[in-house]
């Protein structure tokens, strides 16, 4: 989780957001272990944030990755 530590205070939650961001690009490109990466960090994150909203759907597109494999 280096990016969590190294991103500046107040930009945590974009960088949550990012790794969303890339996650859902990568599963649309079919990159699957790129998918898989993004999204648990992604969720990492925001479960350290304590960011619940986006937690669910989150999780749902990781549930999704590893049923359409």
């Amino acid at each position: 989780m280096r990016y969590f530590c190294q991103a500046p205070l107040g930009m945590h939650p974009l960088v949550a957001h990012c790794h969303r961001g890339l996650g859902t690009l990568y599963a649309r490109i079919g990159r699957r272990e790129h998918t898989y990466t993004a999204l648990a960090t992604a969720i990492e994150l925001y479960r350290a944030m304590d960011m619940m909203f986006w937690l669910p759907q989150t999780e749902a597109a990781l549930a999704r990755v590893g049923l359409e494999g």
